[in-house]
C-alpha cells in the first residue's frame, strides 16, 4: 500500500527497540521497508543510505533466512542510495547473497517489473530477479 500521508506515516512509527526488549539474547525486530506478494511469491526490499556500508549481521542473517523460504519464492533486494536515486543493490535468493552491483533507477524499475512478470506466472523454472 503506498504511503498517502507521509506525516501520518512517520508519526505512527512504533518503537522497535522497546518491543525488542521482549526477545531473548541479542535478537531484535527489524523493520521492512517494502514487501509485496503475488501467487505465493514474495519480494522484500530494504533501502539503505548510500553511506550505510555493510548490512548489519543480524539483518543479513534475517534476509538470508527469509530468502530460503518457499524454494526460491522469497527474494530480498537491498538497495543503497538516496530516496529514488539507487546506487548499489544486492539480491538474496535461495539462501544465497549475491555480490553488490551498481544500479540505476531504470534498472531497479526493470528488476521489479521482471520480478512481477515472473511472479505472475505459474512456471517456477526461472529465478525471481533474473539471477
Amino acid at each position: 500500500m503506498p504511503i498517502k500521508n507521509r506525516a501520518q506515516f512517520f508519526g505512527s512509527q512504533w518503537d522497535l527497540d522497546l518491543l525488542s526488549k521482549n526477545l531473548g539474547g541479542r535478537r531484535a525486530f527489524s523493520d521492512i521497508d517494502a514487501m509485496t506478494e503475488r501467487r505465493g511469491k514474495f519480494l522484500l526490499i530494504e533501502f539503505k543510505h548510500r553511506n550505510a556500508g555493510k548490512i548489519p549481521i543480524g539483518q543479513a542473517i534475517l534476509l538470508k533466512r527469509f530468502s530460503e523460504l518457499g524454494d526460491g519464492h522469497a527474494t530480498a533486494l537491498v538497495v543503497w542510495g538516496e530516496p529514488d536515486r539507487p546506487v548499489f543493490a544486492q539480491i538474496y535468493n535461495r539462501g544465497e547473497c549475491g555480490n553488490r552491483f551498481a544500479i540505476t533507477e531504470e534498472l531497479l524499475h526493470n528488476l521489479i517489473r521482471g520480478w512481477d512478470a515472473w511472479a505472475d506466472t505459474p512456471d517456477d523454472t526461472a529465478n525471481s530477479l533474473g539471477g
